[in-house]
């Protein structure tokens, strides 16, 4: 070989290890077939064996966390992730490393680097899919999750209140594959969870009172639907050498509950005790040591003590048929729109196949559900049938369906706290709305009360909506009662209502929303200027007696004159509507009289004599009504010491309607 030549491949094999060592340099190593990781899979590493490198592509868009679990207590974790040769975090350390936001299918690749054993994983940075936003699971209590995706893992935090033994479960009724850990505050797993044949896992240990632990519930085998984990906590800590039931072989008949009758030994022993079920539609274990049968069939219940004692019995399910099915009545009575569960029951309790099938004759009279769940839509009869599904025997029920009953609904609007930059504050209105709400609810209508719902300092479109959600519902019959109390002016040929936020109601607004409302509408608005509601204006009268109008312009509509709705009004549109009392128990003058008139002490917060009922009938008429806060509302200013005027007026005169109403 010539000298050239020797010169030319000695030159090629020094680039070639230059290439070599910078790749061997380079942070990512190219491997021919890097190993792909999931998310939220567990990965044991020896990092002692050198560094390990992942390949990972996100399913969803989302924020992802590095986490590291030390199985070594000297072990040390550094993790880095890449996309390309960007580097796009990194830390050091124990459970959350660090993170970074991922878009869908975009692939990056994950260095884990150290000494020592240790376990990996990337995870969702979402609420328990992550050890660094784990749920909280409570001593002595259970957490029902849904596993949504194969091999999902979630996180627990259990902050121990106090010491002693603590066993933790966690099961499926579908029989998913689970995995427990069970880790201190650090991430260092203390156990592993013990397996059982249905898949639950069990594990157990000694907490400190004051100290953290986490537990990570995982679903390997790809399994998904809900899973129970339940946490159970003794101040006994003594671990059982050994446990045993009464019979190895146990017979249940249908579906009775049976003790399996489990000892310890030693007799002192934690009483924490597991069982679990291989087949849980033939057999479901419950509290203590109680198994109760489902479906005819075999199962094996194991049982596990606290220390991982455990003890096995073979349990036969045996059939036993449907001898009657009955509903607990013959016939029932039902108003429109009401809704009744009455659920069939079977003969023997223990009857193995408890399936019912529920049918209507007449289902545009009266439907039934799949729980025998009764819903009266239109006034008729219609009969109700049940069938057991086990040798088809069938229970009638005769459903009758009366008229609606009639519905009473309130809501009271309230505008105390206004804006610096809006208004004052009007004092008054809270005392006010209280005073109504209380006296509401001592309303009965032949046994209906009223349903009441306040609003305080709300803006108008928090008033509108409530409004519709309120009396949404009204049906033909029903009574819905608005009171409002806020500052009030007239302008541009209307009332308008003052929110808190300093936003406006108008009475056009107001009157478009309750003509929507089905049903009976009564209005009481208790504000300045609410009059213009009607077109009520102050007589000459009046006037002579001095008072300070609150109009200014030309009279216009009054929207809800002739508009078929009830009203009463605090004061003409050109009044203004006044209160009394110290700033600590101030309430609105109207809002006095309006609770005097029908039986309520807004002072002493208790029911008094209904003063406004002329004929003693224990009914308020709005005309009732009406002529007692006329001759009230003066009065009470009189005796306030005011010379002000304000003239309650009221739309239709003469208005027949029982708007209040008290049982005897």
């Amino acid at each position: 070989m010539s000298r050239q030549r020797r010169t030319i491949l000695l030159t090629l094999f020094i680039l070639a290890g230059l290439i070599w060592c910078a790749r061997a340099e380079s942070p990512l190593r190219a491997f021919e077939a890097m190993e792909e990781i999931l998310s939220g899979q567990w990965v044991e590493l020896d990092l002692d064996l050198g560094a390990r490198e992942f390949a990972f592509t996100p399913a969803d868009e989302a924020d992802y966390v590095l986490c590291a679990f030390p199985i070594d207590d000297f072990a040390e974790v550094r993790a880095e992730l890449y996309m390309g040769a960007q580097l796009l975090a990194s830390g050091d350390g124990t459970l959350a490393l660090a993170g970074a936001h991922l878009r869908a299918d975009e692939a990056v690749t994950l260095r884990v680097s150290g000494t020592g054993k240790t376990a990996f994983e990337i995870s969702r940075a979402v609420k328990s899919r992550c050890c660094e936003l784990p749920l909280t699971l409570r001593d002595a209590a259970a957490y029902t999750k849904q596993v949504v995706h194969p091999g999902d893992d979630h996180w627990f935090q259990i902050s121990a209140e106090t010491g002693g033994a603590a066993m933790i479960s966690c099961t499926s009724e579908e029989g998913i594959e689970l995995d427990l850990k069970l880790m201190d505050a650090r991430g260092r797993v203390l156990m592993q969870g013990a397996a059982l044949p249905s898949g639950a896992q069990v594990v157990w240990r000694r907490f400190e009172a004051g100290r953290t632990y986490l537990l990570r519930m995982s679903a390997p085998g790809g399994g998904t639907g809900r899973v129970r984990v339940e946490a159970l906590r003794s101040a006994n800590t003594t671990e059982a050498k050994a446990i045993e039931v009464a019979d190895t072989r146990v017979v249940v008949t249908g579906r009775s509950t049976q003790d399996l009758g489990v000892s310890f030994e030693p007799a002192d022993a934690c009483p924490l005790l597991f069982l679990d079920s291989s087949d849980d539609t033939v057999i479901h274990t419950g509290e203590k040591a109680d198994i109760e049968g489902r479906e005819e069939g075999t199962a094996i219940v194991t049982a596990i003590a606290y220390g991982g004692a455990r003890v096995s019995c073979h349990v036969v399910v045996e059939r036993v048929n449907v001898q009657r099915i009955r509903f607990p009545w013959d016939q029932v009575t039902m108003a429109e729109g009401e809704q009744l569960a009455v659920s069939a029951s079977l003969e023997p309790y223990n009857a193995t196949e408890r399936s019912i099938r529920y049918d209507s004759a007449d289902p545009d009279i009266v439907k039934v559900d799949e729980s025998g769940v009764l819903t009266a839509l239109r006034p008729g009869t219609a009969q109700i049938f049940a069938t057991s599904l086990d040798r088809g025997l069938i229970a009638r029920l005769s459903v009758t369906v009366q008229p609606a009953r009639r519905r009473y609904r309130a809501l009271l609007v309230g505008e105390q706290n206004y804006m610096i930059d809006v208004d004052t504050a009007r004092e008054g209105s809270v005392r006010s709305i209280e005073g109504v709400m209380s006296l509401l609810r001592t309303a009965s209508f032949g046994g209906t009360e009223v349903s009441v719902t306040a609003l305080m300092d709300a803006p108008r479109d928090s008033v509108i909506a409530a409004l519709r959600r309120v009396f949404g519902e009204a049906r033909a019959d029903d009574v819905s009662i608005l009171y409002i109390t806020c500052h009030g002016f007239y302008r541009a040929g209307m009332t308008q209502f003052v929110m808190a936020d300093g936003s406006v109601l108008s009475a056009m607004d107001l009157a478009g929303e309750l003509a929507d409302i089905r049903g009976t509408v009564v209005v009481l608005a208790d504000c300045c200027a609410s009059g213009g509601l009607i077109g009520a204006e102050s007589s000459p009268t009046d006037l002579t007696e001095g008072i300070a109008g609150a109009f200014t312009g030309l009279r216009g509509a009054a929207p809800l004159a002739g508009s078929g709705i009830h009203v009463i009004a605090s004061a003409c549109l050109d009044q203004d509507s006044y209160r009394m009392g110290d700033d600590s128990d101030m309430a609105t003058v109207f809002g006095l009289a309006l609770c005097e008139s029908a039986g309520w002490d807004l002072d002493e917060g208790e029911k008094a004599v209904m003063r406004a009922d002329a004929d003693g009938d224990g009914k308020l008429t709005l005309d009732e009504t009406t002529v007692y806060l006329k001759k009230s509302v003066p009065r009470l200013l009189r005796e306030a010491g005011s010379a002000y005027i304000q003239t309650v007026c009221a739309y239709p005169e003469h208005d027949t309607f029982v708007w209040y109403a008290r049982d005897r």
